[in-house]
């Protein structure tokens, strides 16, 4: 059952607003950013995690592919930096 976590401003004005609900998505960790970049105005990020087998061998094993349009990610950038802060 989804649970309501609270609510977003997706635009100005009073009905901009819209529910989150949290399906229970997995928390995944990345250590190493594989892709960057833009084609039409849509900003493709694909994120991979360091692993080690029994060889020893290090390899990079693609754990998240995220798709966003580019004024999303601007905005994923300015509250990134708010962190440093």
């Amino acid at each position: 059952m989804p649970l309501t976590v609270g609510k977003i401003r997706y635009k100005p004005g009073p009905d901009g607003f819209a529910p989150i609900f949290d399906l229970g998505a997995p928390t995944l960790f990345a250590d190493l950013v594989t892709e960057l970049d833009e084609i039409d105005g849509v900003v493709r990020m694909t994120f991979a995690v360091l692993s080690r087998n029994g060889d020893g061998v290090p390899k990079a094993i693609v754990a998240v592919r995220m798709r966003m349009p580019k004024d999303v990610a601007w905005k994923m950038c300015r509250d990134l930096r708010k962190l440093e802060k």
